[in-house]
């Protein structure tokens, strides 16, 4: 038998996408966590995907979504699921990209916050060389500051994007220095935050002779958040994007495997990879383990400074 939230979070979905396309619709759960249910919603001809969220956050969250998934699509250079409708029932001013159930406002167990996407029936496996190319493509829309236009998040962590020239200063205050601030905070052993500090005060020499320009990067490109059509087209989503170093994004490809050589060496073909970059690797792979330590426990700590000692130990 569903459980109430769950039949609360599929009612929520099909009133949303009633409101794009009137039909019979179904609701089948393609997964859910403590953060979010998703469904297929079908009448049998058309389809589409819906994220339901009944946190405080979830408004701010999808929105941080669909903003990404927008921005990414916009570079031409990467298939994302095309963001239908954003709606939730905590805002009391319907627009096109708003609906609102005013039935829900006086009873705030009831709100929710819902992105419909386009459905992509998608394979999995590991990326290849037709997402190492596209990545490289959208690499190359860039901005004037490493940043974003306003905070979003990694995950359930706030993402802090203050717009910054220097990437030595946006990587050690909003991207490793931030993420300090909530070990600390969260009990990480005092000797590992010590070094990462350490590490902090260094990043400099780790940029010495490297200066990207600031790219738009996924921000969150493990293998979960890929998959390829049925002929081959790659396509990405779940993003926690920026204008940041584009190495972040192939740091993070490596760090939980699934991306194939061949999606690295046509990354490299098409966009190059600083020599420099193993080194570095470390740097961009610490803000994610990082924020595993804040989200998942103490169980990445060790992890955590293992990456922290090897990009020292290369500084000497």
């Amino acid at each position: 038998m569903l459980s109430a939230s769950h039949q609360a979070n599929a009612k929520a979905a099909l009133a949303a996408v009633q409101s794009l396309r009137c039909g019979r619709y179904r609701a089948s759960t393609v997964a859910e966590t403590s953060v979010h249910a998703c469904f297929h919603i079908s009448d049998g001809e058309q389809s589409y995907f819906a994220k339901v969220a009944h946190h405080p956050k979830a408004k701010a969250l999808l929105k941080a979504e669909a903003d990404g998934l927008r921005a990414m699509a916009a570079t031409g250079s990467v298939r994302t699921p095309e963001v239908l409708l954003l709606s939730s029932s905590v805002d009391d001013t319907p627009t096109p990209q708003t609906l609102v159930d005013h039935n829900s406002l006086n009873d705030p167990s009831q709100t929710y916050s819902c992105l419909v996407l386009e459905f992509l029936p998608m394979k999995t496996g590991e990326a290849g060389a037709a997402l190492g190319q596209a990545l490289a493509g959208m690499h190359r829309c860039h901005a004037d500051t490493f940043g974003w236009n306003q905070d979003n998040y990694l995950g359930m962590t706030p993402q802090s994007n203050r717009q910054q020239h220097d990437i030595v200063q946006f990587m050690a205050e909003q991207r490793i220095g931030y993420q300090l601030k909530l070990a600390q905070r969260d009990g990480l052993n005092f000797s590992i935050l010590d070094q990462g500090w350490q590490l902090v005060e260094r990043i400099h020499q780790l940029y010495h002779h490297y200066h990207p320009h600031p790219s738009l990067v996924h921000g969150d490109l493990w293998h979960g958040n890929q998959g390829c059509l049925s002929d081959g087209t790659p396509v990405i989503f779940d993003p926690a994007v920026h204008f940041g170093d584009p190495e972040a994004d192939l740091a993070m490809a490596e760090l939980f495997g699934g991306f194939s050589r061949d999606f690295f060496a046509a990354y490299r073909d098409h966009a190059g990879i600083d020599d420099g970059y193993s080194l570095r690797k470390n740097l961009h792979q610490l803000y994610h383990v990082l924020n595993h330590h804040h989200l998942f426990g103490s169980s990445y700590a060790g992890q955590a400074q293992r990456l922290i000692q090897g990009s020292l130990a290369g500084l000497k």
